[in-house]
This record gives structure tokens, sequence and C-alpha cells, in this order.
């Protein structure tokens, strides 16, 4: 997570607490294709926020939290949203 997160964003992450697994299937080429991806709450150690040149993150920048929601994302961010919010943080 550290990694990906320098990779795509310049910033040094430090996870803070597990929020969940987002699990589903995505048929593609004839094929069905499982993924796993994994939430975390983290805190910003460090690090500039840059956008990843040639990679699968466009455009990185800071949002307010409340207006996330509103906001053309993939699953997984919405997703970490209502984890968030469940926990009343």
């Amino acid at each position: 997570m550290v990694r990906e997160v320098a990779e795509e964003t310049g910033l040094i992450a430090k996870p803070k607490e597990l929020l969940g697994i987002y699990s589903f299937t995505v048929a593609r080429e004839g094929h069905d294709y499982h993924s796993l991806q994994i939430a975390y709450r983290s805190e910003i150690v460090g690090g500039e926020l840059t956008f990843e040149v040639a990679g699968s993150t466009d455009m990185c920048a800071w949002h307010d939290i409340d207006l996330v929601k509103d906001l053309n994302a993939v699953e997984l961010v919405h997703f970490a949203l209502d984890k968030i919010q469940s926990r009343g943080a």
C-alpha cells in the first residue's frame, strides 16, 4: 500500500486502519477475473502530490471528504467512503 500510494501520488502514506476488502469479478476476453482491492485509512507523512506519468492514476487532487461521494471515481473510492462514514469518522 505504501509503495502504491507513493508510485501513484508522490505521497508517503502510513497505514492506520484496514477499512475493508472489496471483492468482485469481471468478465473480459472470455474469462472471468477476480479482483481483491484493499482499502486503508492512512496518514500522509511526507512527499509531494504529483501526477503519475504513463500509469493508471489520472490527475491526483485533494477533495473535501463531503464532496467525494459526488466524484466520478472507481467503486473502491465509494466503498472506502462508506466504510469511513459507517464508523462515524
